[in-house]
């Protein structure tokens, strides 16, 4: 039982979160998508390009506000 409960110690949900962004990112994903994009029109690729894009502002967006939402910031210290 107490290992169990220190396993679970461990298992934060940024831990959780970095975890299952493994997991995604080592799946085969590059090739599907290649051959998806094969497929579509013209009209179609532009518009997949911006949600792409979109969604990479989100991810900065959101590692911004982690940052800045910490109490101890390491980076308010370089102004002096």
């Amino acid at each position: 039982e107490f290992r169990r409960v220190l396993f679970r110690s461990y298992l934060t949900p940024d831990v959780r979160l970095a975890l299952g962004a493994g997991i995604v990112g080592s799946l085969p994903l590059a090739p599907a998508f290649q051959r998806w994009r094969d497929r579509q029109p013209t009209w179609r690729l532009h518009l997949a390009d911006a949600a792409r894009a979109a969604m990479l502002l989100g991810v900065v967006g959101l590692s911004w506000m982690q940052v800045a939402g910490r109490a101890y910031n390491p980076f308010i210290y370089f102004r002096f």
